[in-house]
């Protein structure tokens, strides 16, 4: 084709100067089809047949496809694909570039898969053919280069299923059966892929798809001789203890635990919580446990523990049940079969849906109870409102400003104001790493559908997965059903690692506006932490955070975050940005101008400078 013909071109010229069909068109109607009305993309040279699918759709105003959001790095939009299902319920696709793109993900494939999130991610392949035998064959140095020998082994061990697509004449099923796995519990992400010579692949008309022949595998339940057990059990308890990390990934679950926990008065404590679980609020939540946190004293007097999707309900050199509890395993998965080493003593396990389990237990409880175990709940509950006022009266102290202090107050402090601050309706990312605990404490969620975290331990989370939930919120796909404020709470290590100039960019561009709050200590606190429960007496004890490699300098020298956030969203007409010190003058009404910004339609972030490390 000449020059000329070629910048002359019109849209009926193009209709006729490619393939209508192809395997690519089949793969992103199947997407579809399969529930997913969004994908994000990171595009390279083993995409010209989606790029063409994707323009053709558009000149056609072809809905069989989704909606595409192009992001400039991997690690944010596959963040902002798990933000987007966490605050909507609804299931993203990925469009990543070869090895290279894969690898750039790597962190977030990490989350997204211990939390449990599902995610069509799919990458091209290197052409399989370098002669011009087929269409799509290879045109280009990187070709070479990014050919490798096993290229879903960079993911095979953080993913449900790996697929190769070989031909596209069966490419719609194949995707509807990837999909399919992804959103059966337990969730998470798939991986599929295919070189440019399959993508590129005329087909002769779209192979017909019922959706109704692939849905996800219905949710598990308990057999009625493990309802009865479990039932008596927890009858039976004198101090029963629900211990779990991850139930709010369902809202009903929630929903069942409470009305468990209240008829029988049980207590329920969050081990590492990547969700909220229980009320944050209600009489009956019993906090949180963490790493390095000590012996839980309810956990220790507990003598029946059930344990609701739960990884790591405790950390056994610090922190155990008595040796004589009952433990009872509800979860989608309690062999944790992907992690190489776990085990708990647990006597009774159920491969099951905590929702549905909960609601057979509820179900199955007596109208009446027995005088005996009226009397215990009856003790239970003033146990339970005694502990509760006392948790709630040192929270309320740690988030008073210390009166004379020299320098920053605490993230509690700063936490507090935050909540007062914020509309009825946020829903906050939280990636605040060693200010978890202080966040779910201090932010006193009550709604499982307002907080989400990583779910892992990759950082860089929270600014993608703030602009993927802000464009499920605005598409009106919200779990909340409402166009809910976005709030980001992160520390400054996570922050960058986030890539924020990547996060503010794509915010700007889609208009999906959201406050970043900041908690600046200087460092990365967490890995100091780390050798201090190794090394509690060491020698890394003694010395400042800048000996240990863990500091970010003198303030003078670290990065303005708020300026970054500014001038990568494209200056103060589209972002506003402010570091502040913690308890200073103005702090509370920088929040405050921070969430106004906001709800006008910019992004704010806001540095909170804490306590060095």
């Amino acid at each position: 084709m000449s020059l000329l013909k070629y910048y002359t071109m019109t849209t009926s010229d193009a209709a006729t100067s490619g393939p209508s069909h192809t395997a690519s068109t089949a793969f992103l109607e199947a997407l579809k089809l399969a529930g997913v009305n969004i994908v994000f993309t990171n595009l390279g040279s083993d995409h010209p047949s989606f790029v063409e699918a994707i323009a053709r759709g558009k000149a056609e105003q072809n809905e069989k496809l989704p909606e595409f959001v192009s992001v400039t790095h991997e690690m944010v939009a596959l963040s902002a694909a798990q933000g987007y299902y966490q605050a909507t319920g609804k299931m993203a696709g990925l469009l990543l570039h070869v090895d290279c793109g894969l690898l750039n993900a790597g962190g977030a494939i990490h989350n997204v898969f211990r939390a449990r999130v599902p995610v069509v991610v799919f990458s091209g392949l290197s052409p399989i053919t370098q002669e011009d035998e087929l269409r799509g064959s290879r045109s280009e140095f990187i070709h070479w280069v990014q050919d490798v020998h096993d290229q879903a082994g960079i993911v095979r061990g953080y993913t449900k299923y790996t697929y190769e697509f070989r031909t596209g004449r069966n490419i719609g099923q194949v995707t509807m059966r990837a999909a399919q796995i992804a959103m059966s519990e337990p969730r998470g992400p798939v991986y599929l892929f295919g070189s440019r010579e399959v993508m590129e692949e005329e087909l002769p008309s779209p192979v017909p798809i019922n959706p109704s022949h692939w849905q996800a595998v219905e949710p598990s339940a308990l057999s009625p001789s493990a309802v009865n057990l479990v039932k008596d059990l927890l009858l039976s308890a004198q101090n029963p203890l629900v211990v779990t990390s991850w139930l709010g990934n369902s809202d009903k679950a929630v929903a069942e635990l409470v009305r468990l926990a209240e008829r029988l008065a049980i207590p329920v404590v969050d081990a590492t919580p990547f969700a909220v679980n229980f009320p944050t609020t209600h009489q009956l939540y019993a906090g949180s446990h963490w790493t390095g946190g000590g012996q839980n004293a309810l956990l220790a007097e507990a003598d029946v523990v059930l344990l609701l999707d739960s990884d790591v309900p405790w950390i056994p050199t610090q922190n155990q049940p008595s040796a004589d509890a009952t433990l009872i395993h509800i979860d989608s998965d309690p062999l944790k079969a992907p992690m190489p080493l776990f085990y708990v003593a647990a006597q009774h396990r159920y491969q099951v849906s905590s929702a549905v389990a909960l609601e057979q237990l509820n179900a199955a409880l007596p109208e009446e109870f027995e005088p005996k175990q009226a009397d215990a709940i009856s003790a239970r509950n003033s146990k339970a409102a005694k502990r509760s006022e006392e948790r709630k009266s040192r929270l309320r102290e740690a988030e008073t400003p210390q009166k004379g202090l020299q320098g920053p107050q605490s993230a509690a402090v700063a936490l507090g104001a935050l909540r007062k601050v914020l509309p009825e309706d946020t829903v906050v990312i939280s990636e605040a790493i060693s200010n978890y605990a202080v966040a779910l404490d201090h932010l006193m969620f009550t709604d499982p559908r307002r907080y989400f975290t990583s779910g892992a331990s990759s950082l860089g989370y929270h600014g993608g997965a703030a602009v993927g939930a802000k464009l499920g919120l605005q598409a009106g796909k919200g779990r909340t059903g409402t166009n809910a404020f976005v709030c980001a709470v992160t520390g400054d290590g996570s922050y960058m690692f986030s890539v924020p100039s990547t996060v503010q960019h794509l915010a700007s561009k889609n208009n999906a506006p959201f406050l970043t709050v900041v908690l600046s200590n200087g460092g990365w606190k967490s890995p100091k932490l780390s050798t201090l429960l190794v090394h509690p007496t060491g020698f890394a004890s003694c010395v400042h955070a800048d000996a240990l490699g863990v500091s970010f300098g003198p303030a003078a020298t670290r990065p303005d975050f708020a300026a970054l956030a500014v001038a990568a969203a494209g200056g103060l007409t589209k972002a506003w940005g402010k570091r502040v010190v913690c308890g200073a003058e103005d702090f509370e009404d920088t929040l405050k101008d921070a969430v106004d910004v906001v709800l006008k339609g910019r992004s704010a972030t806001v540095e909170v400078i804490i306590p060095e490390l």
